[in-house]
């Protein structure tokens, strides 16, 4: 097993049963388009060549409008960077037709009154500042809808998370007022602006059969946050451990996620104002996430966890650098181990016991109440038996496992006594009862 192996972006819109209205496109072959952009793009078949090489310099370090989910019903998940607009509203007739095409390759959008949605994740007030400087968002686009969705940048992320790691490092100094401090953090209210995000835009292509286009400023931060939250919530083969790794790889490894610059991995004196947890906080969504629905995700919060602390280590050529372009040309595929081949051995340490697959979209509750501090993850090193490690948990969970499987091998023997069980088919036996069986 080579977890170098384990994505490629067409065999995975294969597995998406992508339509003819998509096509791949190679313009961005040798990355001298956009270097962050992965060197193979889907983009609508009606979309020429020439149009798309006039909208790479329209957006935002050239990371144009590209599909990154084609769901069952034909609503597609698309992903970009800002438009560069500036104070003039400034237009590119290519652009305008690209995202037209997005919305005529959705097959349910027959109807003249279709529309696409928009979903800039930045504050518009941001948006705005932006444009002052160049940038900004779609304004004047026909059949589009565009909705701000208020997630804050890298540096507020960076400062909610400094106080939340002050807060743990010192917790005994806080216990008078922890709730306090914690509230004073917004870590948060961070993750459940971010999660009610991804659960607007799984609901529009579930229930409304809308396609959408997510981003932010560059499209490498928020963006990629709320495109893979949404598939997750959406599919249910990105709730397994293989998909989870192809879905890491896909939107956070070849769309461009600049882990070196957020991580700190370059040793600039400069590299420090960049730096930004957002890999964790979008970990952290998925731990929520798992505790809203604790039998829908195959894999448990060890899991999790080790993907972090491989995120910082750096002891994995996975997360070194910032692109797909720079993995390339270092050739870390050949130096160096992917993480998923290190998890791939010790499967058996991450599995979730009570798993059951399950086919629905997940849609989380949101209310404030719903939402809690990790404390497996963020208080692990603090020296308090109360704290329950992450191992901790797993043994707890193991426990209760061979607790229900026990049970379960007494009820059944009671039913045979009974002479009511006759065989696995019967209506008495529950899912859960065949899989502790097996």
């Amino acid at each position: 097993y080579n977890g170098w192996e384990i994505f490629n972006m067409e065999s995975e819109m294969s597995r998406q049963h992508v339509n003819n209205k998509w096509k791949i496109n190679k313009l961005n072959e040798e990355f001298m388009y956009s270097p962050s952009y992965p060197n193979h793009l889907y983009v609508p078949n009606a979309i020429a060549d020439e149009e798309l090489m006039c909208i790479f310099s329209f957006r935002s370090k050239g990371r144009i409008p590209s599909l990154t989910y084609y769901h069952t019903n034909g609503c597609a998940i698309t992903r970009s960077s800002q438009p560069i607009v500036g104070l003039r509203n400034q237009r590119s007739s290519a652009d305008e037709k690209l995202i037209e095409f997005i919305l005529d390759a959705n097959q349910k959008n027959l109807q003249s009154n279709s529309i696409l949605y928009i979903f800039d994740a930045r504050p518009k007030a941001n948006a705005l500042a932006n444009q002052a400087i160049g940038y900004g968002f779609e304004q004047g686009y026909n059949n589009c809808r565009i909705e701000f969705l208020n997630i804050e940048n890298v540096h507020a992320m960076k400062d909610s998370y400094q106080k939340l790691y002050a807060m743990c490092i010192n917790k005994s100094q806080y216990d008078r007022n922890w709730l306090s401090a914690l509230e004073n953090t917004k870590w948060l209210e961070h993750i459940r602006v971010i999660i009610t995000s991804a659960c607007k835009i799984a609901d529009l292509i579930e229930h409304e059969c809308t396609s959408v286009l997510v981003h932010c400023s560059d499209g490498w931060d928020r963006t990629t946050q709320l495109t893979s939250l949404s598939q997750l919530m959406l599919h249910p083969h990105f709730r397994t451990i293989e998909g989870f790794a192809m879905l890491i790889e896909k939107d956070w490894l070849s769309f461009g996620h600049p882990f070196a610059v957020r991580y700190g991995q370059i040793d600039k004196p400069t590299a420090d104002e960049h730096r930004a947890p957002i890999f964790t906080q979008f970990i952290d969504c998925i731990w929520q996430l798992t505790q809203q629905f604790p039998c829908s995700f195959e894999f448990n919060e060890k899991f999790l966890i080790t993907i972090i602390d491989a995120s910082y280590s750096c002891q994995y050529g996975t997360f070194l650098t910032n692109s797909l372009k720079e993995r390339k040309e270092l050739k870390l595929s050949t130096k160096t181990v992917s993480l998923w081949t290190e998890l791939n051995s010790k499967r058996e340490l991450y599995i979730n016991p009570f798993f059951l697959p399950n086919t629905s979209v997940l849609l989380p509750s949101c209310a404030p109440d719903d939402f809690q501090l990790w404390r497996s993850y963020y208080l692990r090193w603090y020296k308090n038996k109360t704290i329950l490690t992450p191992e901790m948990r797993a043994q707890q969970m193991q426990n209760l496992y061979d607790a229900l499987k026990q049970r379960t091998i007494e009820a059944e023997a009671k039913l045979q006594a009974l002479g009511e069980y006759k065989d696995s088919n019967s209506p008495l036996i529950s899912p859960y009862i065949k899989r502790l069986n097996n």
